[in-house]
């Protein structure tokens, strides 16, 4: 992608979608849905991370969903308190995804686990937003 307009409406696109999703978060932890909740949470801030590496690398981002993968490639320079908020974070993308993991990851978010999950990213999403707004 050369074209700065089109660099930013991909980069748009993703935060928009971003902020849909925390939106699903929100609705699905009000209803008691922890498990998708945190789900939905690792989806907003994954496509946050794309919004961001479109910007950085004005091309579509990688087929991932390895939000420290992302976050390398867009150039963020995370400390290690972030890197190991992300690899958990990462396990709530693939703990819903596969029923190996599904029952052991149900049982893991209690409320109290969900919003305090739920707190830290919101947190990173509204840091992230920060640099893609900037």
């Amino acid at each position: 992608m050369k074209d700065p307009e089109k660099i930013k409406q991909v980069a748009d696109y993703w935060l928009k979608t971003a902020e849909n999703d925390l939106k699903v978060m929100d609705s699905l932890l009000r209803a008691g849905h922890y498990d998708y909740s945190l789900f939905f949470g690792h989806l907003c801030l994954e496509k946050l991370l794309k919004g961001l590496y479109v910007k950085i690398n004005k091309t579509s981002p990688p087929f991932t969903h390895d939000l420290n993968k992302l976050a390398k490639e867009s150039e963020l320079d995370l400390d290690q308190k972030q890197i190991l908020f992300f690899e958990e974070v990462n396990r709530f993308n693939i703990e819903v995804r596969y029923p190996d993991y599904r029952f052991t990851f149900y049982k893991k978010c209690t409320p109290e686990f969900t919003r305090s999950s739920v707190k830290k990213i919101k947190e990173c999403f509204n840091w992230l937003m920060s640099i893609l707004k900037s």
